[in-house]
């Protein structure tokens, strides 16, 4: 009981999350610092922080990480540290960038929600999907028609137009 419980929690913050207006942190990256920008998702979308460029939702079954190259110009190491990890989709996990090639922005996923997800967290905008689990599939939409189907163990780097996806 407590287990479905959980899971429709987790499954209504993802609605709330993803459905709610874009806010002035989704307009596109300024001279904002990664703090700020972690505090401003935290406002609009509730959350907790768990590292300095993540938020989380439902105990990890949600995780928004934010590409660090969206706030300043060069690199350093702890950037090209992130950007290594963030196009990474953990095993047994699904997740949605908003850059091609599995760059910008992630959502990750632990769970197959029942319904279609928008992405008010990327800005409105998926450009590639990536399915780390070892069964089941990830459909990528543009309103009703499917634009790419994920199978395990891979990923569809460069997608335009995606308004939701349904995994199974």
């Amino acid at each position: 009981m407590r287990r479905a419980s959980r899971l429709t929690a987790t499954l209504t913050l993802t609605l709330i999350l993803l459905l709610a207006p874009q806010s002035s942190w989704a307009a596109g990256p300024t001279d904002t610092s990664m703090q700020e920008r972690v505090d401003d998702v935290i406002e609009d979308f509730g959350g907790s922080q768990t590292g300095w460029n993540e938020v989380t939702w439902g105990e990890g079954a949600i995780v928004l990480t934010l590409d660090p190259t969206d706030t300043a110009p060069g690199s350093t190491p702890r950037a090209a540290t992130a950007r290594e990890v963030s196009a990474k989709c953990a095993s047994g996990r699904y997740c949605v960038y908003s850059a091609a090639g599995f760059r910008g922005n992630k959502l990750s996923y632990a769970t197959c929600p029942a319904t279609y997800t928008s992405f008010a967290a990327l800005h409105g905008k998926v450009r590639s999907v990536k399915n780390s689990r070892s069964s089941g599939t990830v459909l990528a939409y543009a309103g009703s028609q499917v634009k790419a189907t994920v199978k395990a163990g891979r990923g569809a780097s460069s997608v335009s137009r995606i308004t939701k996806i349904r995994c199974s």
